[in-house]
This record gives C-alpha cells, sequence and structure tokens, in this order.
C-alpha cells in the first residue's frame, strides 16, 4: 500500500467514527497528519512536559482503568518514578 492509500484509508476511518460519534452533519476534515516516527532518522522519542500547578490526582486522572482486563489504557505517558 502507498502512502497516499494508507493517509486515505485512516482518513476515512476517522470520519467514520466522527460520523458514528456526532452523526452524518458534519464537515469533511480539512486536512490531517500522520507523522511517521519509525521513518524519522531524527525522532529520539517523545516526551511530556507537565505545567506548573499539575497534581499528582491530575496525572492519575489522565488514566483509564479497564476493569474487564485488570490494566489501565493511557493516551499519554503516566509512569511515575
Amino acid at each position: 500500500m502507498t502512502k497516499p492509500d494508507a493517509d486515505h484509508d485512516t482518513r476515512a476511518e476517522i470520519m467514520s467514527v466522527l460520523r458514528k460519534m456526532f452523526g452524518n452533519d458534519i464537515p469533511e476534515m480539512e486536512s490531517i497528519l500522520i507523522p511517521r516516527w519509525g521513518k524519522d532518522p531524527f525522532f529520539r522519542g517523545t516526551y511530556s512536559n507537565w505545567p506548573i500547578g499539575v497534581s499528582t490526582k491530575d496525572f492519575d486522572e489522565l488514566k483509564v482503568f479497564d476493569r474487564n482486563y485488570n490494566k489501565y489504557y493511557s493516551l499519554v505517558y503516566t509512569f511515575k518514578m
């Protein structure tokens, strides 16, 4: 699959999910950015910078606990040392 096809398929899947959530009367997205970090020789990982005043409670609320599988899920790095 070529890159444009993969981008098109990703875009179509996102729009399908959004239409299920918000109905068919939503506009098409104007653009999409799909970073390909695995192909970028300068990428060395990702880092989060937390603003002053963020508490441990705020940090913990970013995680979601799935009782069915006894696991936490998060869209951000939430490991504490």
